[in-house]
């Protein structure tokens, strides 16, 4: 947009208490208790693998918890007047729908999906968001072709397409 063109980012900077925060399977594994090694490349990878094979092992229990025949689809009722939210731990992270209906039509709308969280920029008071805190330091051995930049935002699972506004 013409009113951003000498913007630091176009992403949100969505902060907790203040703060940035990283989300996601390493995140998640820390806050459980369940990882306690570090937040390097290989430790974002390693805990996204050990989350993938507790939820195959979690798919099979539910799958045998379905009901053969039973409901799956209850239609909505959608109000004339209201606002709610949906938070939720998305495989990325944490992700937050907000939103008014008004008309019975929705008025208003915004999504903090996982990506913005781990891509937020550097935020008024110039703190850095989880990205760009994990880059500093990193050293580049070619300059031509920074592949551990790379490597160090692949390991965060981003979805750019979610973060960008």
């Amino acid at each position: 947009p013409a009113s951003k063109s000498n913007a630091y980012s176009w992403l949100k900077a969505p902060r907790y208490s203040g703060r940035p925060c990283e989300v996601g399977p390493l995140a998640r594994m820390w806050i459980n208790g369940e990882y306690a090694h570090g937040v390097s490349v290989m430790d974002r990878h390693l805990a996204r693998a050990q989350e993938a094979l507790k939820i195959a092992q979690a798919a099979q229990r539910w799958l045998e918890e379905l009901v053969p025949d039973g409901p799956v689809y209850t239609p909505p009722v959608i109000p004339a007047m209201a606002t709610g939210m949906g938070l939720t731990e998305a495989p990325r992270g944490a992700l937050g729908h907000w939103l008014g209906i008004s008309g019975g039509r929705i008025s208003q709308y915004q999504v903090i999906t996982p990506t913005t969280w781990n891509a937020s920029p550097r935020d008024n008071k110039g703190i850095l968001g989880p990205m760009e805190e994990a880059l500093l330091g990193t050293p580049v051995q070619n300059p031509e072709k920074p592949i551990e930049v790379m490597r160090v935002i692949h390991s965060f699972d981003p979805c750019l397409d979610c973060a960008v506004h």
